[in-house]
């Protein structure tokens, strides 16, 4: 291609570009505020409800039996346990007498531990401003799945119900043996954003009720999806096309 068409291709680009949704300056800039649950408040309690703990920046639901059976645990919580509206709260795990390579998050840090059972699950939520509508937002978090420690039996599809907006979508389904755990995934979902700012939430599901299925969440992050290939191509050409002109100046001088 010789300079006279990078120049006319370039600015095709760029008029092309211009005529394209907007894309968001905010790619790679993580919308979410306490996406990793490090900030709470209330103490040593450590169930999500009113009047209990309160997780800095997000809502719980407490609309269901005040606010469902959720916790946000530190590391060694296998070892040591939770406090909350009932008592004490665990998980399966070789600290309480299965062998079944539980892990806390690999991110280190608190994490989520979250009833999913119908009557005790109670969606987590944060408003997320800074939003193009249009635009394709990438929510990506790591999650497992287990059982509450002292109940017996297979727990099986159990999954997260993650929103965006009105749009729903879900996680895979998992199915855990009797006192097992899944290991941690690491999942994005992506959404199209219909305003300037719309609620996230995360929803533990899982069946049956009587041997409580455990849902865990950490690292939660919300960013613009990356430009397609052909889009971040025309731009590349548009800007070859601006140096070609940028040269033809200099040598018509």
């Amino acid at each position: 291609m010789n300079w006279k068409n990078t120049i006319v291709a370039g600015v095709c680009a760029l008029a092309w570009a211009a005529a394209a949704p907007e894309v968001s300056l905010a790619s790679g800039l993580n919308l979410v505020s306490n996406g990793d649950f490090e900030q709470t408040t209330n103490g040593a309690n450590l169930q999500l409800r009113a009047g209990f703990t309160q997780l800095v920046d997000w809502t719980v639901d407490t609309s269901v039996n005040g606010g469902g059976l959720s916790f946000v645990v530190a590391p060694g919580f296998s070892n040591t346990g939770a406090t909350g509206q009932y008592g004490g709260f665990n998980i399966w795990s070789p600290a309480t007498g299965s062998n079944n390579g539980f892990t806390d998050s690999p991110l280190g840090g608190n994490y989520i531990v979250a009833d999913g059972a119908e009557g005790y699950h109670a969606a987590i939520s944060q408003t997320i401003t800074g939003l193009v509508a249009g635009d394709e937002y990438d929510v990506s978090f790591s999650w497992a799945t287990g059982q509450q420690s002292g109940f017996d039996g297979e727990t099986f599809n159990k999954y997260w119900d993650v929103s965006f907006g009105g749009v729903t979508q879900s996680t895979t389904l998992t199915n855990d043996v009797e006192h097992g755990f899944s290991g941690w995934f690491q999942t994005t979902l992506t959404f199209t954003a219909t305003g300037a700012s719309q609620v996230l939430s995360f929803l533990a599901q899982g069946q049956p009720n009587g041997v409580p299925p455990l849902m865990l969440l950490d690292g939660v992050s919300v960013t613009a999806a990356v430009p397609e290939p052909a889009t971040v191509s025309m731009l590349v050409v548009g800007m070859a096309g601006l140096g070609g002109v940028a040269a033809l100046r200099r040598r018509s001088r």
